[in-house]
């Protein structure tokens, strides 16, 4: 239809025998280019804008989309694909960071030998690792939004010695175990509040703060727990305790004439 002479007369002045969507991509492509070759990588953000005025961050989401629907392939050909996987095109966002935290929190625990790890906690590479594994347990405990942990990172994630329970779980049966012990030697859970037990944990304080919170704040089983052990929650008035001991030392000695080092259930 066109023949020679057509086609010279028209590239004489300027005609792009292109599609319009595969300029596009030449245009879009040569971004992406400039932006890995600066930073070395592909991970903008949706709202990014080159230079020129290119919405980059869409464009590198839209494929994402393109490729994980499956639809545009006429688009985003195989070759396209490879060119991007050059630059170090990340398809899937949410593995990615999830093998990136997680690859940190290994190193942290190949230098420390556990995940007791601070939440404010920042690994070398800027890594919010310690948030990160807070969010994992509320994740797997159905406590915040996310797609679920599948099998295999949850077991990824035992192997180097996650703790799946919150930081107050842990600080609870940290208390609880101090509690459980001196109740072995005791018989009881009346604690001085002043009290440090031998691993220099400091329990009165604890047990203090568990009957100031209040019974009702507790979980069933917290509940359960404690009251196996004889907890107090509500703490009897000091003066009429004492009392109490004195009117039973009157009634078996019938006077008041108490030595001043005398002790009656530990007063």
């Amino acid at each position: 239809v066109l023949g020679e002479e057509r086609v010279r007369k028209l590239n004489q002045i300027g005609m792009v025998w292109g599609s319009y969507r595969d300029l596009a991509w030449d245009r879009y492509y040569a971004e992406a280019k400039k932006y890995y070759e600066r930073h070395g990588n592909l991970n903008t953000n949706v709202s990014d804008v080159s230079d020129s005025g290119i919405r980059l961050g869409a464009w590198i989401c839209q494929l994402r989309t393109y490729r994980k629907s499956g639809i545009q392939k006429a688009y985003l050909t195989q070759e396209r694909i490879s060119k991007l996987d050059e630059l170090g095109m990340i398809w899937d966002v949410p593995d990615y960071l999830w093998e990136e935290n997680y690859m940190e929190c290994l190193q942290y625990y190949r230098e420390h030998g556990n995940l007791d790890i601070p939440n404010a906690y920042c690994s070398p590479k800027g890594l919010k690792i310690g948030a990160w594994l807070r969010r994992q347990r509320l994740i797997r405990k159905g406590k915040t939004s996310g797609a679920d942990l599948t099998k295999e990172q949850i077991a990824r994630l035992n192997e180097i010695g996650m703790v799946w329970k919150t930081k107050p779980e842990q600080q609870w049966e940290r208390g609880y175990t101090e509690a459980l012990a001196y109740y072995g030697e005791y018989g009881n859970l009346k604690v001085p509040v002043s009290y440090v037990s031998p691993s220099g944990y400091k329990l009165g304080s604890w047990i203090a703060d568990q009957r100031e919170k209040g019974k009702e704040k507790h979980s069933v089983r917290q509940q359960r727990q404690l009251d196996e052990l004889g907890m107090i929650w509500v703490k009897p008035d000091s003066w009429e305790v004492r009392y109490r001991l004195v009117k039973e030392y009157y009634e078996k000695y019938g006077n008041l004439n108490i030595p001043s080092k005398y002790r009656a259930d530990g007063v």
